[in-house]
């Protein structure tokens, strides 16, 4: 959830790519209601659901941002709401200039890339600290 397109985290010699998500491209902060697990949300309608998947899409395809969602099937895979997804794929697809890709054929294609040299991606180096932090007495930290 670090940003809008790919980043790289990095510690030591080892990199990995990471393909950002966020709560509001995920199904379950939507339609999720689960007693017990203690999440108790109200629902939303499919319609709401897509009004903010969608907004967010025209953001992304706006600004060539990176658009991943998460769909649960036994959330978004009711017929109401899959039905939304559909027609929201539909949406998505007749604004043209949409590359509906795997996670492992974006992949792919930034590390092509930057092998290439045409893309440098922003580098999140770990671990964050050199060290732990010092001690602070407990009322030092009371007053921070």
């Amino acid at each position: 959830m670090g940003d809008d397109i790919p980043y790289a985290l990095k510690a030591g010699n080892a990199s990995l790519l990471e393909l950002p998500v966020d709560w509001t491209l995920d199904d379950f902060p939507h339609y999720a209601h689960n007693r017990d697990l203690g999440y108790r949300m109200a629902i939303s309608s499919p319609q709401r659901a897509m009004e903010v998947f969608r907004s967010e899409f025209d953001a992304a395809w706006e600004f060539g941002a990176l658009w991943i969602s998460v769909w649960h099937p036994a959330l978004s895979g009711r017929l109401a709401r899959f039905k939304a997804v559909l027609e929201l794929l539909d949406y998505m697809h007749a604004k043209g200039g949409v590359w509906f890709a795997r996670l492992d054929q974006v992949c792919d294609r930034v590390h092509k890339l930057m092998a290439e040299g045409r893309w440098t991606p922003r580098y999140e180096t770990f671990p964050l600290y050199q060290s732990p932090l010092p001690k602070f007495s407990k009322a030092r930290c009371l007053s921070l």
